[in-house]
């Protein structure tokens, strides 16, 4: 007998799982297929092994599932102390930080200015004529004539700035801006549980969110999405809000996946015997 095991409960209840099962002439294949989960699970809500479930979003899910399929009362659920006591608050695993694309569009410009000023500088220096440089003549005579005209003199490192006419200053090179990737956003009204998996099945992001709270992750890798208390979160797509209800199964569990595009595709349900 399980150590968790209620004492004052006569009959385990993986035991009475099992004899109702059997009682229903089903076997375990069968109930794992009718539910669609992996054999697996219904194995370990038969030998209380409900560490196997998961968080006690997940757990309940499954048990609740297989109470209903077995016809019997909902109250045995109260004989498990998983679902009762809670689960501990499960950390990150990983958490991707996502940074704006406008930081990275402003370095970008920064840059194209600074280039486009430091050619126009040299193509001025290039443009500019040679200085020309006036000598006064010394050797003027003492006495001019009344028709002699004086030439006004000119100022010594005098330059000639003036452009010609037909001078055009270059074009600066075309702004690169950087285009905004999709990004998922989610917030919490209520305790959530979250998992998000990559497109290899392996674990992006796993975290039992509090109330009032928001996440967020870009959608270059995701594949699978578990949310837990579906119905009180408000999911978006680059600021859109996506309507998720039609994945939310029982106990108020939701599974979906998310293409690169941000689409969101109903789960295929798993082979069989598999999670």
């Amino acid at each position: 007998m399980n150590p968790i095991q209620n004492p004052l409960f006569k009959e385990p209840v993986g035991t009475s799982f099992r004899t109702k099962r059997e009682a229903l002439g089903m076997s375990i294949d069968e109930a794992a297929k009718n539910m669609k989960f992996g054999t697996h699970l219904v194995q370990a809500m038969e030998n209380e092994q409900w560490d196997v479930l998961g968080p006690a979003i997940f757990a309940k899910s499954y048990i609740s599932s297989y109470i209903k399929l077995l016809g019997m009362d909902e109250s045995i659920k109260n004989e498990i102390p998983t679902l009762s006591s809670g689960t501990p608050v499960l950390k990150a695993i990983t958490q991707t930080r996502v940074e704006p694309a406008g930081i990275q569009s402003k370095s970008i410009l920064a840059m194209v200015t600074l280039i486009g000023l430091a050619a126009l500088l040299v193509f001025l220096y290039n443009r500019n004529p040679s200085v020309d440089t006036a000598i006064t003549d010394s050797s003027i005579p003492l006495s001019v004539s009344e028709n002699t005209s004086i030439p006004s003199p000119v100022a010594p490192n005098s330059v000639n700035t003036a452009l010609p006419a037909t001078t055009q200053l270059p074009l600066p090179p075309p702004q690169v801006v950087a285009s905004a990737k999709p990004l998922l956003l989610l917030r919490t009204k209520q305790e959530t549980w979250l998992e998000i998996r990559d497109i290899n099945n392996a674990v992006l992001f796993s975290e039992l969110i509090p109330a009032n709270q928001e996440r967020t992750q870009s959608l270059e890798k995701i594949g699978k999405i578990t949310l837990g208390n579906a119905s009180t979160v408000e999911f978006l797509i680059n600021n859109g809000i996506q309507n998720i209800t039609p994945f939310i199964k029982n106990d108020d569990v939701a599974r979906f996946t998310v293409d690169a595009n941000g689409s969101i595709v109903a789960l295929t349900p798993s082979p069989l015997g598999s999670e």
